[in-house]
């Protein structure tokens, strides 16, 4: 089986994958959205956000950061809570992340969100309230009806997700049969 170091690089591809979606809504929908270089933000712990977007933070803030994040409902941390409360990994992460990053970048003057997903396609109510804020601006911009274009993106998202999930899962096998 995969260790911890061998399963990254396919974990942060499926990332990478979610945060490029996002960014082209981002874009889509006219809001800049920068990709990482955000380590000078929070130099205490050497931890970047994944996007920064201009105009769209909140409480006084006109910059945002995100921090993608996938929960595995069914990993030993969460199962138990997991199978009580819909949605409790999700939770549970964005809590860690926020109380890890939140002050640090409120410091710098910059608003701080996480976005989580589940590995089996569910997403926070953080991230569905932003995807549906960014997918309204795109609509707009666009003279697209807004619900076209939501369910859209959502899938478009969700396909991203679980196609990168399916390739890991792919690689894993690989990896068990001795093909890798």
């Amino acid at each position: 089986m995969f260790c911890c170091n061998e399963m990254k690089p396919f974990l942060l591809t499926r990332h990478n994958a979610i945060k490029d979606e996002v960014m082209q809504l981002a874009k889509y929908a006219g809001f800049k959205a920068e990709d990482s270089g955000l380590g000078r933000i929070i130099a205490e712990d050497g931890r970047q956000g994944d996007t920064l977007f201009t105009g769209l933070g909140q409480g006084g803030y006109d910059n945002l950061v995100v921090d993608y994040c996938v929960a595995n409902a069914c990993a030993p941390t969460y199962v138990h809570q997991a199978a009580a409360v819909q949605g409790h990994a999700l939770r549970h992460l964005e809590e860690i992340k926020i109380a890890k990053y939140r002050a640090l970048y409120k410091r710098v003057g910059v608003d701080f969100k996480p976005m989580a997903m589940e590995l089996h396609g569910a997403i926070s109510d953080t991230f569905s309230k932003f995807l549906k804020k960014l997918s309204s601006a795109a609509a707009e911009r666009n003279d697209i009806p807004y619900c076209i274009m939501f369910s859209y993106w959502q899938r478009r998202i969700s396909t991203a997700l679980q196609k990168n999930n399916a390739r890991i899962l792919y690689l894993a096998q690989c990896k068990i049969d001795g093909q890798l």
